[in-house]
């Protein structure tokens, strides 16, 4: 049985890297680095890929700017291991930027050009700009806490677990 991927697309911006984490981050260094992200947002990414053996997904808009190897090193230096970082998503529609659905126009392309058909996914972001077929994958994050949230945690595993029965994954497998 082939078994099916599991992608996290992630925005880092208002996910990982949330407005009260930044303001945290002012109060006790002076200053705020985009390098420093949630340590319980990036906790429960890291504990969503464990429990679900999922691959990271960015889908930032800054995804030109850093190699692999730096989003990697960049993800373990905020707690969660490089090899849970698949890449970027969007790289080759940088000319397509403003369009409708450009998020979801992205990850439609990664997912066509990544995962054959064969995978379960999750959206978080605190923009909404979809394909409509995307949404039951999406969970709208508030950029004030981010995934630091125990309500998307909730909603991330709900929406993992129903997809990956529903499709019938092999799930029961990757939680022993």
């Amino acid at each position: 049985m082939l078994k099916k991927e599991i992608y996290i697309f992630i925005d880092l911006d208002g996910v990982l890297s949330t407005d009260m984490h930044k303001l945290y981050q002012t109060r006790e260094h002076g200053d705020s680095s985009p390098d420093r992200w949630c340590p319980v947002a990036t906790n429960n990414i890291y504990r969503l890929c464990k429990k679900y053996l999922a691959k990271i997904v960015v889908t930032t808009r800054f995804d030109k700017e850093i190699t692999i190897n730096q989003l990697k090193t960049l993800f373990e230096k905020n707690g969660v291991p490089g090899g849970f970082v698949a890449g970027f998503a969007g790289e080759e529609l940088a000319a397509q930027e403003n369009s409708f659905a450009e998020k979801g126009n992205k990850i439609k392309a990664w997912l066509d050009d990544n995962a054959a058909g064969n995978q379960t996914y999750l959206i978080l972001d605190k923009d909404d700009d979809l394909l409509p077929e995307q949404w039951d994958h999406f969970i709208h994050v508030d950029p004030e806490n981010g995934f630091a949230d125990p309500n998307s945690m909730i909603e991330a595993v709900e929406i993992l677990t129903n997809f990956s029965f529903n499709k019938g994954s092999d799930i029961l497998d990757r939680l022993g």
